[in-house]
Order: C-alpha cells, then sequence, then structure tokens
C-alpha cells in the first residue's frame, strides 16, 4: 500500500509538494521473530493484540448484496475452520456488523455437515476489533462458521465503502491495516491465508469484480439483480481481500502476452468511473512493461488470474495492492501526459511498479505479523526505483530514491523515531508501522546492502526467498537466510544494526597520506539534531564505500565495513579529494574535515555524479541543523548550486530555504534573504520563464527545473515580476471575468498550475475568491480539484481563511480533500495561529469526517511551528485526545519533539544566521 508518512500525508498529498502504546525512544527488537500469542484462557479476550492461536480459518465464503446507492450491504460469511481442542467460546474479528445468525456446522466422517450449533456473537467495543462466538456446548475438531449480517457502508473510505461521483455510486474496498473486520466477520490477521470463494448480488446495471478472475454472471432477477460468481482464489490474507461495484467504465486491454516465466497470456483491464475510461490510456499502454520488468527480476510469473487496475475517486491511500484488484486514486491512474504535471507522470511509474511488486512481496509471501510489515512496504519501495530505473533510465531512480531517504533521515533522527522492525505493542503500532521508516528507511537500507553483498547474489537471495515461502508467510530471520545462503557470508548481524535500531549513523571521515599509503580514517556516531535529547548509544554494521580523485581522470570507488566505534578503509594512492559515500547509496550522513571538504568541493564536485551531490547537499543541511558548522558558510556552499546543470541538485536546497523563511528569520530578516534568493535563482528562472517560449517542445529535466524554480521564486522568494506574471496566468486558468466555471488547460502549464493560482489568490480580492470556489464546486477533476483546493487554503486574507477552513465541514468535499484547507492555513504563517484555534474548536467534527490513518497524523499538523510554547500547547490539547486518534501518540511525541529541536536550532544558530544576512 502506499501511504506516505506522517509528515508527507500533509505536505506531500495535503500540500501539493506523495491499551495505549508507550512511546519509546531507543527500541531495539531482539533477533528472533517475536512468539505467536499464547491460547485464551477459555473466555478470555485475547491478550497482545492477537487472537490465540488453536483456531485456523481454512476457506472463506461470501455471499454478499451490494448497491452503492443504499446505505447498507448484507451477506453471509462461511469459514471453514480447524479446532485443536474443543472449546465453547471462539474469538474472531468483527467490528460494527449487525449479526443476525452465527452457527457452527461440524464436519462429519462422510464429508457432510452435521447439526447446527447456534451460538451467541459480542463484538468489543476497543480499537482491537475482537469478537467472541460463544456456545452453549463445547465445538471441537473440523467445521464450518455461518454467519449472517448487515453493515453500513464505511462512511471513512475503510473496509466496504461508497463515493458518490458525477451523479453516480461505487462501492470500494479498503482492507489495510485493520478494516477488513468491520466488512465481514473473519480472522483478520496476515497470518491467516485461506482461499476465498466470492458470490456478489449486485444491481444488473453494475459492474462487479473481484479478486479472482469471473466464473459466471447470471440474468436478472425479478429485483433487477445479477448474481457473480468468481472463481476461488489462492490462500490470501483478509487485508488483501476487495471488491469494486458500480457503473465503470471498463477498458479491456490486450492480454498481456507470456514471458519467459510464464506461459499463459494475462487478462488485463482498466476500470474507471463513468466518462472516464479513455482516461486509462497511459495506463493500458505502459503496464505491461512495468510487469515484464518484475517478472523478469523474481523469476516467478505473476501469480494470479487476471490484472485490474481501477480509479477510485476518493480512496484514503495513494494505492493498495489487492490481489488481482489493484486500486489506485485517481489522480494516480488517469494521467495524460499533454495535462499532468511531468511529475505526477513520473510518479504514476513509481506507484505502479510499487503495488504491482507487492504481487510478490506482500501477496504471494506475506508478513507473518505486522512488526515486519517492511518485508512489504520497504521490499515494494526498494523494487519500485528499480523497476523504474530498467524501464526509464533517464527517469534516474537512483537520485529519486536518494532524496526519499534524505528526507527521511530527518524522521529517523527524532528520539521518538520508531525501528524498521518495532515490536507492535498495540494496534496503534500497527498505524504507525506505516510512515517513512518502514517505507523509506527501509528502501534506502535495502539498497545499501544490495550493493554490498553485490546485485547477482541479492536478486538470487530475493528469487529464493519468494520461492521458499509462495502463498505461505515468512519473517525476517526467512529473508536473511535466503539472502546469506546466497551471498555466501552472514547478513542477519549487519541487516539487524539498521532494522531494529533507531536513528541515522554519522560516519565521519580524514585523509591521511604518508609513508604507509593513503587511507580514510572513518568514525562512526549517532547523528543528532541540535538540542535532541537521543541517547549515543548505537553503533551499525556500516557498508560504506568512499569516492576518491586527482584533479583529472576517472574517479574510484573503494568500500569497506565499519563495525566498530573507528575504522579505515586504505587507498592504492593518494588523492585530491573524497567523498565519503559513494553514489549517495549508503543509509548515512557524513562529515569531512574542514580541508577535505575544501578538497571536495574545490577540485572533486564537477566529478560527482547527481546522487553524491545530493548527499552533500543533505550533510551540509544536517551540519547546520546539528550546529556543527555556521549557517553563512552552509548557505554559501549550497547557494553556489543554483546554477547546477542537474534540476534536482540546483532544487534540492529550497526546502531548507523555504524553512529558513518560515520559521527562523523575522520580515526584515526575511527580506533580505529573498533578496539573496533572487539573486541566486532569479537569472534562471527568468531564462526558463512561465513556459517554454514559442512553444517549442522540451525535455521533461528542463520542465521539471522551471517546476522548481519559477514555482520558488513565485511563492517563496516572492520575486515581484514573477508574481505579476503568475497572477495573470492564475486567473486565466480560471476564467476570470467570464461566466464559465471551467478551467483553461492552455493558460499555465500543468506543471505551475498550482503555483499560478495560488499567488492569484493571494493577490486577488473576496470577488476572485468567490470565483474559485464557484469552479470548485462545479469541478470533478481530481488533479484540477487538488489545485483550486491547495490554492484556496493558501489565502492570507483572516476572513477568506475561515471560509477556507469551513470547507473542511463541507460534505461536498471529498473526504480525502478534507485536510487540504486546514493543513494549507496552518502552513501559512499568516494564518497559522487562527487555523490551529479552528482545529480545536472543530476537532471532533473533524475527526467524525476522517478516516482512521488521517485521524492519526492531527497532531502534525503543527509540525511548522517552532517555539516551545507551542509545544507545550499541543501537548495540552492532544493529551486527553491522542489514545482516540490511530497512531496518535507516537505521532504527538514526534511533533512536539520536532517543535522543540527548531527552537533550540534557532536559538543555537539564530545570531549568527542574522550576522550573515546582514553582510
Amino acid at each position: 500500500m502506499i501511504r506516505p508518512s506522517a509528515r508527507l500525508l500533509f505536505v506531500s498529498l495535503v500540500l501539493g509538494c506523495g491499551g495505549s502504546a508507550a512511546v519509546q525512544q531507543s527500541s531495539v527488537v531482539t533477533d528472533e521473530a517475536p512468539p505467536a500469542p499464547a491460547p485464551a484462557a477459555e473466555g478470555a479476550a485475547p491478550a497482545e493484540g492477537r487472537l490465540p492461536r488453536g483456531v485456523q480459518p481454512t476457506r472463506y465464503g461470501l455471499d454478499l448484496t451490494i448497491d452503492p446507492r443504499e446505505s447498507h450491504f448484507s451477506g453471509v460469511v462461511t469459514i471453514d475452520v480447524e479446532l485443536a481442542e474443543a472449546r465453547r467460546v471462539l474469538w474472531l474479528h468483527a467490528m460494527d456488523l449487525e449479526i443476525t445468525e452465527a452457527v457452527f456446522q461440524p464436519l462429519l466422517a462422510s464429508g457432510d455437515f452435521g447439526p447446527t450449533r447456534t451460538g451467541a456473537m459480542t463484538q468489543a467495543e476497543d480499537e482491537n476489533g475482537f469478537a467472541s462466538l460463544a456456545f452453549p456446548e463445547p465445538v471441537e475438531g473440523e467445521g464450518r462458521l455461518v454467519i449472517a449480517y448487515r453493515a453500513p457502508f464505511g462512511a471513512a473510505l475503510g473496509g466496504i465503502y461508497k463515493v458518490e461521483h458525477g451523479g453516480e455510486a461505487y462501492a470500494f474496498t479498503q482492507m489495510e491495516p485493520l478494516s477488513a473486520r468491520t466488512a465481514f466477520p473473519c480472522f483478520d490477521e496476515p497470518a491467516f491465508k485461506t482461499p476465498f470463494d466470492v458470490t456478489l448480488h449486485v444491481d444488473a446495471e453494475h459492474f462487479a469484480a473481484a479478486n479472482a478472475p469471473l466464473a459466471s454472471r447470471s440474468e436478472p432477477d425479478g429485483e433487477g439483480r445479477a448474481t457473480v460468481r468468481f472463481e476461488t482464489t489462492p490462500p490470501i490474507s483478509t487485508y488483501l481481500f476487495a471488491l469494486a461495484v458500480g457503473p465503470f467504465d471498463v477498458v479491456e486491454g490486450e492480454p498481456i502476452p507470456a514471458s519467459e516465466v510464464r506461459a499463459e497470456p494475462l487478462p488485463f483491464r482498466g476500470l474507471a468511473p463513468k466518462g472516464r475510461g479513455a482516461e486509462l490510456a497511459y495506463t493500458m499502454e505502459h503496464t505491461p512493461a512495468i510487469l515484464a520488468e518484475l517478472e523478469g527480476y523474481f523469476g516467478v510469473p505473476y501469480p494470479y488470474g487476471k490484472l485490474d487496475m481501477v480509479a477510485v475517486p476518493d480512496f484514503e491511500a495513494g494505492a493498495m495492492e489487492n490481489v488481482g484488484l489493484v486500486t489506485f486514486r485517481d489522480t494516480i491512474l488517469l494521467v495524460d501526459e499533454a495535462r499532468t504535471p511531468t511529475r505526477r507522470m513520473r510518479f504514476w511509474a513509481y506507484i505502479v511498479a510499487h503495488e504491482l511488486a507487492h504481487m510478490w512481496f506482500g501477496d504471494l509471501v506475506t508478513m507473518e505479523w505486522w512488526d515486519d510489515l517492511w518485508l512489504n512496504e520497504a521490499f515494494a519501495s526498494w523494487m519500485e526505483h528499480r523497476v523504474v530505473a530498467g524501464w526509464r533510465p533517464a527517469y534516474e531512480a537512483d537520485v529519486e530514491l536518494l532524496q526519499w531517504v534524505t528526507r527521511v533521515m530527518d524522521e529517523d533522527s527524532l528520539s521518538s523515531a520508531r525501528a524498521i522492525r518495532q515490536p507492535i505493542a498495540s494496534s496503534h503500532d500497527i498505524h504507525n508501522a506505516f510512515d517513512g521508516i518502514t517505507y523509506g528507511k527501509g528502501a534506502g537500507v535495502l539498497a545499501m546492502f544490495e550493493r554490498s553483498l553485490g546485485e547477482d547474489a541479492f536478486r538470487e537471495g530475493i528469487r529464493a526467498y519468494v520461492r521458499a515461502h509462495a502463498e505461505g508467510n515468512a519473517t525476517a530471520e526467512d529473508l536473511f537466510r535466503a539472502l546469506a545462503q546466497a551471498a555466501g557470508r552472514e547478513v542477519q548481524a549487519p541487516f539487524d544494526t539498521f532494522v531494529t535500531q533507531t536513528g541515522v549513523p554519522l560516519v565521519g571521515a580524514t585523509l591521511t597520506c604518508g609513508d604507509d599509503g593513503a587511507r580514510v580514517e572513518l568514525t562512526q556516531s549517532r547523528y543528532r539534531p541540535v538540542g535532541s535529547p537521543a541517547t549515543e548509544d548505537r553503533q551499525w554494521q556500516i557498508p560504506v564505500c568512499v569516492r576518491h580523485g586527482q584533479r583529472r581522470g576517472e574517479p574510484a570507488v573503494t568500500c569497506g565495513m565499519l563495525t566498530e566505534a573507528t575504522g579505515s578503509i586504505a587507498l592504492e594512492s593518494c588523492p585530491a579529494w573524497i567523498h565519503p559515500n559513494a553514489d549517495g547509496i549508503g543509509y548515512y550522513r557524513w562529515a569531512l574535515d574542514d580541508a577535505g571538504l575544501a578538497a571536495l568541493r574545490e577540485q572533486g564536485l564537477a566529478r560527482l555524479t547527481t546522487a553524491e551531490k545530493l548527499s552533500l547537499v543533505d550533510s551540509l543541511e544536517a551540519a547546520f541543523t546539528a550546529d556543527r558548522a555556521e549557517p553563512g558558510a552552509v548557505l554559501d556552499a549550497l547557494l553556489a548550486l543554483a546554477r547546477d546543470d542537474h534540476h534536482t541538485v540546483a532544487a534540492a536546497p529550497l526546502g531548507l530555504y523555504a524553512t529558513l523563511l518560515d520559521q527562523h528569520l523575522d520580515q526584515a530578516q526575511a527580506d533580505r534573504f529573498r533578496a539573496r534568493l533572487r539573486r541566486a535563482y532569479g537569472a534562471e528562472g527568468r531564462r526558463l520563464g512561465w513556459a517554454a517560449r514559442g512553444g517549442r517542445t522540451e525535455s521533461e529535466d528542463v520542465r521539471l527545473r522551471r517546476a522548481a524554480i519559477v514555482g520558488f521564486l513565485a511563492i517563496d522568494a516572492e520575486d515581484p515580476q514573477v508574481r505579476r506574471e503568475g497572477e495573470r496566468r492564475g486567473r486565466a486558468y480560471v476564467r476570470w471575468g467570464t461566466e464559465d466555471a471551467t478551467v483553461d488547460l492552455e493558460a499555465v502549464s500543468a506543471d505551475l498550475a498550482q503555483a499560478a493560482l495560488t499567488v492569484a489568490i493571494q493577490e486577488g480580492d473576496a470577488a476572485f475568491f468567490e470565483h474559485v470556489m464557484g469552479v470548485l464546486a462545479r469541478t470533478e477533476d481530481g488533479v484540477v480539484r487538488g489545485n483550486l483546493l491547495r490554492a484556496l487554503g493558501a489565502t492570507r486574507d483572516p476572513e477568506l481563511g475561515a471560509r477556507v477552513l469551513a470547507l473542511a465541514l463541507d460534505p461536498a468535499l471529498r473526504v480525502n480533500e478534507v485536510m487540504v484547507p486546514v493543513a494549507r492555513q496552518i502552513a501559512e504563517p499568516a494564518t497559522r495561529d487562527a487555523a490551529w484555534t479552528w482545529v480545536q474548536a472543530h476537532f471532533d467534527e473533524l475527526v467524525a469526517r476522517l478516516p482512521p490513518g488521517y485521524a492519526g497524523y492531527l497532531p502534525m499538523l503543527m509540525d511548522d511551528a517552532c517555539d516551545p510554547a507551542t509545544a507545550e500547547a499541543v501537548e495540552a490539547f492532544f493529551g486527553s485526545r491522542v489514545e482516540a486518534l490511530p497512531g496518535g501518540p507516537r505521532n504527538l511525541a514526534a511533533v512536539t519533539e520536532s517543535i522543540r529541536l527548531c527552537g533550540a536550532l534557532h536559538e543555537a544558530q539564530g545570531a549568527e544566521l542574522a550576522r550573515w544576512l546582514e553582510r
């Protein structure tokens, strides 16, 4: 599943730039996999958040009546079970279901089922979703549970839920992590993998799809319903169950041809809301090539009988890897090269590759328990970049991965950060597992060890792991054994120092040359931002690779393993410069002494790869944040990169500049800093302009460079000339001055539409604001709605800001849009306090509208604050509320720590920063 990390939830998707849980500061998991829960005492509620063993489901039969135009659905679930011993009470999962009948039928020696035994089901009213099924007398052996029930469609994009779009109603599903229990009674844990037989009763005019291929569809009955039956699925976990019902445009793709590992063509379809099927053209054309890359890597055929790609208009996650029925936000899947932003077009490739990689990592081989979610998500995140690198080398997937990983290092440097493989103490921890640590850090660590073990050995280990555990479950130890056997050396010990331990290593490197040869002397410590309460008790086994070179000639790379606090790497000769993280692949930050850094910048910079330059940017910024370098020296070095040939390098420091403007400078200082930024980037911005001159065709790199630099000049550096043109284009985009409530996609490039409209909102009056509100009310296109909402949310006018905030409670907004206006208002310094006050006043109403995964991130809204008093206020407000927010306790700890660290940085570096600005 694609779910953004806590910070990225409100930045990437929202701002548009992707019992109680104890918050442990330094959690380390043991090498052993956690034991399975012990059998519960008769009638006692399960402990440890897991069902007791002793009852094994072996098959599900689901017979559901689904009409998304109604408020409820109904069904009968049959679950074949094996009982290890006689028991009167069976424990399973069920939440908010109206149970009308629950019976047990024992399996007789003849193969028939014996007399029905009626039970009573009680659903616990807590976050665990446990349900007890009690019988008057003990039941034993093999048998079948038959449970009839009725339930409301999910109100918060979970379980089986409904979406109204374009005047039509649709039913979709989202079961991961804990919502299958709201859709049908079940054993809702990943270790329970069973086949599913599914029958749906739907309106005769509706199309219905599920995980498996269609078996039969009846003619309409007297009530205008068709009965749709599907083939039996292979064994799957409940969180991978899916269906889709509604008046879809169904695009029948050409079957994906047989491959070297797959003997038969694969049926392939796309599903889109009514009237939008044509927008699936790009997906239908390019998905087969993504699948071919994956089959080639795994050496195992795509494991399911069909592939359906579904565009969902309202969806909590970015996408979900349901077996055979993969769901995506419509804004991800419905793309058009003529009108979709360049970055979003690239995003399509990464997301599709991620979800299809799950067909092997996650679906075919499933983690035993949620502490090993990284086996699903870290691998899919790493694999998506490997696949895209093969499919579209020009996308520079290694650079994309490094940008993600360095962002996650900020999250990982907190004392409140969780480990990749974090123990699961409650359902809070399950929700927290879908974060940047699991996805981004996990992917970075895998990339590092792939290079350390060798690409061939790593691939063979992965293939062996998949073959050994196909259609079953696995743990991290299973993976480590497969990799060790393929590589011929121990891998668990070094892996464990990264997956069971929190924190970011800081590798110090010093070049020494003498009579005894040339060496790079290494040290390791824990990277800690200034003011951090994190402990220093960390040591890693780090694969370190150093790039080194002379003024001329090709640079070389030399690698070693740093297993102690200090170590060294011998070089064949004394180089002029070194870079301590070749290709930026190592999951660590690094530091050079003054002479080494000067040599790298003066003699080596032009010889570095793009990824190595980005690693340099990250380590310079990290030195500033840790108070190990003066702000002037860091900013001088970063500003010198503004004209770098590669757009990612030129744009890499822009986030730091925006943070300084927002959190660390008063108005006069900000004005001076903006003047410097305009001097650094203004000429390039004018050269690029808001659009290609003369309508000439440009490369994607140029378009991405324009989007980053012109957008930054317009929004953050506030260049007057750039803003004037942006305002003009933003007004034209929404056809200001006309009665037309559509947008003009030709008025501004898709890459800069949001920036242009944002400037127009900020420079415009109330009448223009109302016009944009009217356009929003008449627009169904998700990408356009995102542009409109984010721009409206950027208003700096207090009265209009109040109007924006009220949108969050307007039923006309999609559920996955609710947080956009709120987060945008809090992101603007001028409206932050008023927006925070509004959130506190309307908190209960807000939570009622949000999916659980979003509600848990509410504390993160104040992540841009920068003073201890705000941290205390956030703690005080959420203190009595956070336990009711899934994943909330850890997110609250993270945001309050971040706020305090920001204050500590301001205290440590503020005076020097002010002096630099006065130069």
